[in-house]
This record gives structure tokens, C-alpha cells and sequence, in this order.
């Protein structure tokens, strides 16, 4: 992170602090091409699966339960249906996290 705010320079140090404090909004940590994967059987199919959240969020919720390093960030899928229709899936995150105790 030192390395974004020295790269902003001096006159930009609002952004840098906004930066700072709340990190990117959201970002893609992993890619995968999750439809490849059915070229095993001779079925490949569009179908891509992200690792998506925000980092400092993600650090902050790791920091109090490291067991929440498996729900965030968060897996999502993206795909084809049989009708060429695109489909967006996730889990709702709260209904895994629910079960930890987030408190220090």
C-alpha cells in the first residue's frame, strides 16, 4: 500500500488517504475458466468462476476469525445456461458467516 501512496505523489494525497482508508472498492483476486474444466468429458461450457471482495474488508473479518478466510472473499460463478441464457450465482455470504463470531 506504501508503494500506491508513494506512486499518487504529493499532490494527490486526498485520494491517497481515501485509498488508505478504504482500500479499492472491489477486486477480482482469481479467475477461472471453470467451463474448461468440462473438456475432461468433452463438454466444455462458458462458465467462469470469480474470487471477488474488498481486501481491507476481507482482512478485517480474517483478523478477528481466521476461519472466515473461507467465505471472503467470495466465489462467484458466471455461466451459460442450456438456452444461451447468462446466469450470475453466488452464496449470500451472511448465511455462512452468521455461524462465526466476529468479535475480537
Amino acid at each position: 500500500m506504501q508503494a500506491s501512496l508513494r506512486r499518487w505523489g504529493c499532490g494527490d494525497q486526498k485520494r491517497a488517504m481515501e485509498y488508505k482508508e478504504n482500500g479499492p472498492k472491489l477486486s477480482i483476486f482469481e479467475q477461472r475458466d471453470h467451463g474448461a474444466l468440462l473438456q475432461i468429458v468433452g463438454r466444455r461450457r462458458n462458465a467462469l468462476q470469480y474470487e471477488i471482495g474488498n481486501p481491507l474488508t476481507a482482512s478485517n473479518m480474517t483478523r478477528h476469525n481466521l476461519a472466515a478466510a473461507l467465505y471472503a472473499p467470495l466465489w462467484v460463478v458466471l455461466f451459460e445456461d442450456e438456452r444461451g441464457k447468462g446466469v450470475f450465482e453466488y452464496d449470500k455470504p451472511s448465511s455462512f458467516l452468521a455461524s462465526m463470531a466476529m468479535s475480537e
